[in-house]
């Protein structure tokens, strides 16, 4: 039995690749990103509280992480024209996944702006491909937005514990 390889996703019109000194901008987002789930939500708040403060002792790990990642040859991060949003597409199991959603200012619609430039064309290429495309998110608020954005009619949504996985 072979296992059929699965494309990176494709450029997309309107967004932007990454650059490593994007790295610098995501991790300091991803930062911004756990301190607004402290403030914001629900659940999680003593996960992203701890990740909060672990970040600064660990922030340059981030810069070096991120910037191997851009490198990589199985994920792409979309940045908006005017880079204050980022998504990324990771290649996993077969499918591609969209993950590592984070922006300049969380809860401000600047990612559901970016999704809005990069949703149509990726589904669109995951189809023409026969890929599958999950959306993976921890957020219940964010993950009724990719339901609605990546999803399918007819395809099931499952939950586990604060982790949400769709499907198309």
């Amino acid at each position: 039995m072979s296992v059929r390889a699965i494309s990176v996703p494709p450029p997309i019109p309107g967004a932007r690749d990454a650059t490593t000194l994007d790295a610098f901008r995501l991790a300091w987002w991803s930062q911004r990103g756990f301190w607004h789930r402290v403030r914001h939500c629900e659940h999680g708040r003593a996960c992203a509280f701890a990740l909060a403060l672990l970040w600064w002792p660990t922030w340059p790990l981030h810069v070096i992480v991120r910037t191997a990642l851009f490198r990589g040859r199985s994920l792409r991060y979309y940045i908006s024209p005017d880079r204050d949003a980022v998504v990324a597409v990771v290649v996993r199991s077969g499918a591609w996944r969209v993950t590592e959603h984070l922006s300049k200012r969380p809860g401000h619609g600047l990612g559901r702006r970016l999704r809005e430039i990069v949703g149509p064309p990726l589904l669109e290429a995951a189809d023409a491909e026969g890929i599958r495309v999950f959306a993976l998110t921890g957020s219940p608020r964010l993950a009724c937005e990719y339901a609605r954005e990546y999803v399918d009619d007819g395809i099931t949504t499952t939950a586990g514990g604060t982790l949400f996985t769709l499907e198309r």
